[in-house]
């Protein structure tokens, strides 16, 4: 009988070990499903914050690289307008040089010189501009999906 006690005794044992688990498991399933919880809502939260948000950041993305890319363009013309300046003031020198000029003992012809690095000088400096100019602020005004798509592939590249 003694050994019938133990081994209910036992048994009993194992049967409250067992509904702990059981008890701690649903209190694990308890927390897992809170927390899902959680998240859903979070998720949801989110999805609506970012739905609210993204046309406002999509202007203020096109606004800001509108006026970069004026900037820039402004900058080019103004770059264009001084080389065409200095072209013209310092390539078309006819009556600069006179026969009793200071410079007419040098051993060059001054004026070829001037007149050839003048316009090499004019040249890669339009050369590099037009290289460079950036008309987006264009596209931006013109066609702003078509600036958003291709600033979204360069984005993904």
């Amino acid at each position: 009988m003694a050994v019938e006690e133990k081994t209910i005794a036992e048994k009993a044992s194992a049967l409250a070990e067992e509904a702990s688990r059981v008890s701690e498991q649903a209190e694990i399933g308890d927390r897992v499903n809170r927390l899902l919880n959680w998240v859903e809502e979070t998720a949801r939260q989110t999805t609506d914050f970012a739905s609210d948000q993204v046309p406002l950041y999509v202007q203020e993305l096109l606004a800001w690289n509108f006026a970069i890319s004026l900037v820039w363009f402004g900058v080019h013309v103004v770059l264009l307008s001084a080389v065409a300046y200095f072209f013209k003031k310092y390539t078309f020198v006819k009556e600069r040089w006179t026969e009793k000029d200071r410079y007419s003992e040098w051993p060059w012809d001054v004026r070829g010189t001037t007149t050839f690095v003048g316009t090499l000088v004019c040249l890669a400096t339009t050369l590099v501009v037009f290289c460079n100019l950036n008309l987006d602020w264009l596209k931006i005004k013109l066609a702003p999906r078509v600036w958003l798509v291709e600033y979204i592939s360069d984005l993904v590249k």
